[in-house]
């Protein structure tokens, strides 16, 4: 394994030379320049880059999310994202991996899966300029009011986030919320709620420069049941799903409970 100690490459504390700061996103590209981090990653994984969350008596160093975007964001954009999380650790940490994840990780995890996102979403805009759009229908339009009552016509599978907001749930099929800080990021549950149960709307959550965060929380009728891991489980309550399931839905939709705006 080949390690890169960013210590040196951080400015010291005029007070306390331990306490390092890693601040804009020119001197991380400067950083990654120095120490030749594409060359390093392309040709001697893995690589573990050691950034220290703190001193040595538990003072916090300050790492910026500029910084660490400029150090990074360039070689993993130019390696591939998926391949540079899969050749580079972070204080002994994978990337693309589970496990303890403290701050530094977490904010270099978390900026490079968000990268990947933004790179996708360029891809499909310039698509749409170029006229390669791949449509989708026809297909009826509906955005649900609050309280809208939906029956499901099909089978519906989407991932259950372990996340307070869907505690009710997680409890029936035995999980327990996860913190997104910590041993783990947010795990996710793959489940099923049968065809014929019936949910209701009661938060549409969709804003501008946040789509990660789209999504719609139901609360599951009493009387209906979830299926995880195979087995069909009795279960009710306050769910939240990512719009990109919800939008996988097949259903009926109770009229009397329709807007009438």
């Amino acid at each position: 394994m080949t390690m890169l100690n960013m210590d040196r490459y951080g400015k010291p504390h005029p007070a306390d030379s331990s306490i390092r700061f890693y601040l804009t996103v020119e001197e991380g590209r400067q950083a990654a320049k120095d120490c030749d981090l594409k060359k390093v990653v392309m040709t001697a994984p893995p690589v573990d880059i050691v950034i220290r969350d703190s001193d040595n008596r538990g003072y916090p160093h300050l790492t910026r999310t500029t910084w660490l975007k400029g150090f990074f964001g360039p070689t993993a954009r130019e390696v591939g994202i998926p391949l540079f999380m899969s050749r580079v650790t972070i204080n002994g940490t994978k990337l693309d991996g589970p496990g303890y994840i403290g701050r530094v990780v977490y904010l270099v995890r978390s900026y490079l899966e968000s990268e990947i996102k933004r790179l996708e979403k360029k891809s499909k805009e310039a698509d749409r300029k170029a006229g390669r759009t791949l449509w989708i229908g026809p297909r009826s339009l509906l955005i649900p009011d609050i309280g809208t009552i939906l029956q499901l016509t099909e089978d519906w599978t989407f991932r259950l986030f372990s996340e307070s907001r869907n505690c009710a749930i997680l409890k029936k099929i035995g999980k327990a919320v996860t913190p997104s800080w910590g041993d783990d990021q947010m795990k996710e549950y793959e489940v099923t709620i049968p065809a014929g149960s019936q949910l209701g709307v009661d938060r549409v959550y969709i804003r501008k420069g946040a789509g990660e965060y789209s999504s719609i929380t139901f609360n599951l009728h009493k009387g209906s049941e979830i299926v995880f891991n195979g087995k069909a489980i009795k279960a009710f309550g306050r769910f939240w799903a990512k719009l990109s399931d919800v939008n996988q839905m097949k259903v009926l939709i109770d009229s009397s409970t329709m807007s009438e705006n």
